[in-house]
């Protein structure tokens, strides 16, 4: 029996899932055993930290860091409405071209793969779940995120007790809302399957390696965290004479944190859609007779796959850097933490949070050029 190229989805799609589903449980598993040896552990330990040196603070010094704590949260509450928002726009968006569209613009002899209407259709409705599991797991985030502010706002908060409830509020906000992250890196990888089952296999490797370069932390990164942490919730904590500079920055965080989630926003709601239209519309945006070039269906189609992948880097970077100037927030608030390694904790996550703003706008760049 010969081999047929509609047989290769078969093959290449499960594997390309399965080589994802590998990964998280991976990842859940070092994350519930070694949860230091990962970048969600050790955000979330910092986020014990910030929580528990709040509240040991003491009268006006409480009420101070308090606020600034409540502004913390609203910046992390801000970001996951974007991103649930975002989702659920996606969500209709995409099921009214999957009820109302029946052709397809991309060749079909350019796709080394399954093109049958069934497929299609598969590949319409893992999209749609993955925007519906995002919007879900956004959702239920903000809903910790503000549960926490109610609960780091209730006067007389000092007990271990409610200390205990304010950190499992934020962390189940934090692990949520990575949650939803991850939704919406499985919907890339089920957008380029419209281009063919190679596209997304190889999407789903690349993306498995680049997340474990930010998921994992080295061994000389994870030393003594624990010894930190418990030294960090001893220390003096009622030293706020740079309260005015930590407000000035949480600030300055918090417009680029404004500012990045709008373009993350942009780039994800473009890319969606231009891969979406792609896949069902049969109408040239620009009359062929105007371009002076190549103006074949398959140049045309190339075009079009290049300004969507620059639209989806540029969404990649720009979650990463909404992450780290997120994490920069939660860290440059916490009371007493100028001692050295606090100070470059800080600027580590900024400088990061910085550079990859650049590289997404590099991509949108790109984009713009193609």
């Amino acid at each position: 029996m010969s081999f047929e190229k509609e047989y290769i989805d078969v093959f290449l799609v499960p594997t390309g899932l399965l080589i994802m589903l590998v990964y998280h449980l991976f990842l859940l598993f070092e994350y519930i055993n070694k949860p230091l040896s990962t970048s969600i552990g050790y955000e979330n330990n910092d986020k014990r930290i910030w929580v528990g040196k709040i509240l040991q603070l003491q009268g006006d010094d409480l009420r101070k860091s308090v606020k600034s704590a409540l502004n913390v949260i609203t910046s992390s509450t801000t970001a996951t409405i974007y991103l649930a928002t975002i989702s659920l726009t996606l969500c209709p968006l995409i099921g009214a071209w999957m009820a109302n569209n029946t052709t397809n613009f991309f060749p079909r002899e350019l796709i080394y793969g399954n093109t049958s209407a069934s497929i299609v259709s598969i590949k319409y409705i893992c999209l749609l779940s993955c925007f519906l599991l995002g919007f879900s797991c956004f959702v239920q985030s903000a809903r910790n995120f503000v549960h926490s502010s109610f609960l780091l706002s209730t006067p007389g908060v000092a007990a271990k007790s409610d200390a205990k409830k304010v950190e499992r509020a934020v962390q189940r906000g934090s692990e949520l809302w990575l949650l939803g992250l991850r939704a919406l890196y499985c919907a890339l990888n089920f957008l380029l399957w419209f281009f063919g089952p190679i596209p997304m296999f190889v999407s789903s490797i690349v993306m498995v390696l680049i997340l474990g370069c930010h998921n994992f932390r080295s061994d000389n990164q994870k030393a003594g965290l624990k010894d930190q942490h418990q030294e960090k919730l001893n220390a003096d904590t009622n030293d706020v004479a740079v309260e005015d500079k930590v407000s000035t920055g949480l600030g300055v965080i918090s417009s680029n944190t404004s500012a990045t989630m709008t373009l993350e926003s942009i780039s994800l709601t473009l890319g969606a859609l231009i891969g979406v239209w792609i896949a069902s519309s049969t109408t040239k945006f620009v009359p062929l007779e105007m371009v002076y070039g190549n103006i074949s269906e398959s140049i045309i189609s190339i075009k079009y796959l290049c300004l969507l992948s620059c639209l989806l880097l540029a969404f990649s970077f720009f979650v990463q850097s909404a992450r780290h100037f997120i994490h920069s927030n939660y860290l440059l608030s916490t009371p007493g933490a100028t001692k050295e390694e606090d100070v470059e904790k800080v600027q580590k996550a900024v400088e990061r949070g910085s550079i990859f703003w650049s590289l997404g706008l590099r991509s949108l760049y790109f984009g713009l050029n193609f």
